[in-house]
């Protein structure tokens, strides 16, 4: 795992009103880190993409860590652990 304190490089942010980035940038200030982003995105996919064309690196969902390219990325767990809530979501009928 990564330690979110070892992260002393800018990273390939998401969205302000993103609800993991968020989380994210919660679990930094608890731990006195600021999670600084030149570039700004709005889809985790876009994110992965980028870091896997080599700008930079991500902090991302499971889901999108599961669907990069390992050939061309190095994915790791991030310490300490951020919850992620997921939900169901059905058509109403």
């Amino acid at each position: 795992p990564l330690d979110l304190a070892d992260i002393r490089t800018e990273i390939v942010g998401l969205h302000s009103d993103d609800p993991l980035a968020s989380l994210l940038h919660h679990a930094g200030e608890a731990l006195g880190q600021t999670l600084a982003s030149h570039i700004t995105v709005q889809t985790y996919q876009l994110a992965r993409a980028l870091v896997e064309a080599g700008v930079g690196m991500t902090l991302v969902d499971p889901f999108t860590a599961a669907s990069a390219d390992t050939t061309k990325v190095r994915v790791r767990a991030l310490a300490p652990q951020v919850s992620v809530h997921l939900y169901l979501l059905s058509a109403a009928s």
